[in-house]
């Protein structure tokens, strides 16, 4: 199996174990630096993102831990959830009901969606209800295959520029390699889970405000 293509253009792990290897002197100088990139990317986010409205109206907090999983994978059917607050996307700047999540047809419980990922022998292959809890083998987190996975023709423009089309070619090529001729639902990187198999985290996402 040949690893996924544009390799060259991905963060090289070599690099980073030589920073390791190198000690604290030629490592604190680039940690710092990383630090500051961090401080300013965050800063200009902060200036285009400004929430407005009267912050005292604001009741409760909720964070979710999604382990892993993208909102696509654990809340994209959202707008499709009978009698739910939300519509589908493309959303408007101030539509607060929208919920720009998965693009599907369809009766909730048989949804087909045309989100897509390219896989090595260049067929779609596309999001699919996920028949697992658990995953296995668990998808790629590592900092390179991350990015390639977000950016595949451009790992390090991830951050600026994530069209999300490097999953399963990734994941093909590293955690969850092709077993042969496969089924519709063998590349798990593509799954989504609804309302019957989330519900509490659906409850909060129709109570509260996302």
């Amino acid at each position: 199996m040949k690893r996924y293509p544009h390799a060259g253009d991905l963060l090289s792990r070599s690099s980073k174990s030589a920073d390791c290897e190198a000690g604290p002197r030629n490592w604190l100088p680039r940690a710092v630096l990383a630090v500051a990139a961090s401080l300013a990317f965050l800063a200009m986010a902060s200036q285009s993102a400004r929430a407005e409205g009267d912050p005292h109206k604001v009741k409760h907090i909720i964070i979710v831990m999604m382990e892993n999983h993208s909102f696509d994978s654990y809340l994209g059917t959202l707008p499709y959830v009978p009698s739910g607050p939300y519509h589908q996307g493309p959303c408007a700047k101030n539509d607060h009901s929208c919920v720009d999540g998965l693009a599907c047809t369809g009766a909730y419980g048989s949804l087909t969606c045309s989100n897509s990922n390219t896989d090595d022998n260049g067929s779609a292959v596309h999001s699919f209800h996920e028949p697992n809890y658990c995953v296995f083998p668990d998808l790629d987190h590592e900092w390179a295959d991350s990015h390639a996975e977000a950016n595949l023709f451009s790992p390090n423009d991830a951050l600026m520029a994530s069209p999300n089309n490097g999953f399963v070619i990734v994941n093909d090529a590293t955690e969850q390699v092709d077993g042969g001729v496969e089924s519709a639902t063998e590349d798990e990187t593509m799954g989504y889970y609804s309302q019957t198999d989330l519900p509490f985290y659906y409850s909060l996402a129709s109570t509260f405000a996302i």
